[in-house]
């Protein structure tokens, strides 16, 4: 039976915390980050970077030893020219990242293994678009992602995709975006994935089980996330507030009182820190205020921090590194690191960047139809590619233009400026 109880918490706003804000100046390869996961044996910080709209990366980026770097970047692997949403670390230090970009056949998921070896994990068979939006790995050697209507479990050490067979999401009335995904960390067996931002599954290798949601919900339901902490416990965000699932009892732990006549933006995930606390971090509409938000349920207290500075949306996740910092993506702004009390950076304090990366490039028109000019660093090397990642034209070193030839499609390119200062790309239509 399903029960519903409340939990009157006690709200503190605190001061004396720390925020540090990194940005392309600070070594980052641009301001257009999404999503972070931190390798706990190394204490190293790693950056998904992207468009969702635009479709365009530049990048997979870490954060180690006090200085940024770009771990691959399109020209290693043309499929970084994608979105990245979600990154998972393995236990071996090998990087697992999702794609979910425009158009939806674009997507997928790597595996960036030690060497910097990019493997290309094909999520396309059998899906109706090849958009991965989040990825889940529990201790068995399995990640679990959703997909338009469908779940899949990918067997690592096999190489085997297990679709859901059922059909369970073509018989619901909305469009079947899997928003949320984590998997049960206490055996492992099973999930629950958020459909729509509407319902609720739990789903194993053989079974998918529409789960109950908190009567708090009300009509409007929009579901941000769901999420397993350490001791099997089952969150829930949603625009009205948070919820816990124990022992066949939700229990609601916050609520918006902004709601329905202002509501938060971009509180979308949950994250656990390593002493239990659950948090979440969200934009109130309207305001340049960044709220992260702290739930100690032993004392019934949620401790509010503020950030007052304007800023993007939030990013697709949240992630704490060993020393009890927790980084922010902020898409268009960069990444944020906080501490609610002094952030602490190990031994290694922020530098910057050995790299050079001031590099620029400018085309105009853009959109074009017959020839665009570059306006690219002296002494770079232009090149033109696809989507792709294929080779289209070579146009020499320094300032440019190119007129694309007769038989080329319209489209978006990409034009390349390398030289020894890195590399530096953007974006061109071509309408013919």
């Amino acid at each position: 039976m399903k029960r519903l109880a409340f939990v009157l918490f006690v709200a503190v706003t605190l001061w004396g915390y720390e925020f540090h804000l990194f940005t392309e100046d600070d070594g980052l390869s641009t301001n257009h980050v999404n999503c972070v996961a931190c390798d706990t044996m190394t204490n190293t910080i790693w950056v998904g970077t992207g468009s969702e709209m635009g479709s365009f990366s530049s990048g997979l980026m870490k954060y180690a030893d006090g200085h940024w770097t770009i771990y691959s970047d399109p020209n290693d692997c043309p499929y970084l020219l994608r979105n990245m949403s979600s990154i998972v670390v393995d236990s071996d230090s090998s990087i697992w990242v999702s794609l979910w970009t425009i158009p939806f056949r674009l997507g997928g998921i790597l595996h960036f293994k030690c060497d910097q070896y990019c493997e290309i994990i094909d999520t396309s068979t059998g899906l109706l678009d090849n958009n991965v939006y989040r990825i889940d790995k529990g201790y068995r050697n399995e990640l679990w992602f959703p997909n338009y209507f469908q779940y899949y479990i990918y067997d690592i050490d096999t190489g085997r995709m297990k679709t859901d067979t059922l059909g369970l999401f073509y018989s619901t009335p909305l469009i079947g975006c899997i928003d949320g995904l984590s998997i049960d960390p206490v055996d492992s067996l099973s999930a629950y994935i958020c459909l729509s931002g509407y319902n609720i599954y739990e789903i194993t290798h053989t079974s998918a089980t529409l789960h109950t949601l908190p009567d708090t919900l009300g009509p409007y339901r929009c579901i941000d996330d769901v999420k397993f902490d350490r001791n099997g416990n089952l969150w829930l965000l949603a625009i009205v507030g948070l919820f816990s699932y124990t022992d066949g009892e939700w229990t609601t732990r916050w609520l918006n009182n902004e709601w329905p006549d202002r509501h938060f933006s971009s509180a979308n995930i949950i994250t656990e820190d390593s002493e239990g606390y659950i948090w979440f971090a969200h934009r109130k509409s309207g305001t340049d205020s960044l709220i992260i938000l702290k739930f100690d349920i032993e004392s019934d207290t949620i401790y509010e921090f503020k950030y007052y500075q304007p800023f993007g949306y939030v990013g697709s996740n949240l992630a704490f590194d060993t020393f009890g910092n927790l980084w922010i993506p902020i898409y268009g702004e960069g990444m944020l690191v906080f501490n609610e009390s002094e952030i602490d950076w190990g031994i290694a304090e922020p530098r910057a960047n050995p790299l050079p990366n001031k590099l620029t490039l400018r085309v105009n028109p853009n959109p074009f139809n017959s020839t665009v000019a570059i306006d690219a660093p002296e002494g770079c090397a232009v090149t033109i590619t696809d989507t792709e990642g294929r080779h289209v034209a070579t146009l020499g070193t320094g300032s440019t233009s190119w007129t694309p030839e007769k038989s080329l499609p319209s489209g978006i390119y990409i034009v390349k400026a390398e030289g020894d200062g890195g590399m530096v790309t953007e974006r061109v239509v071509y309408m013919k």
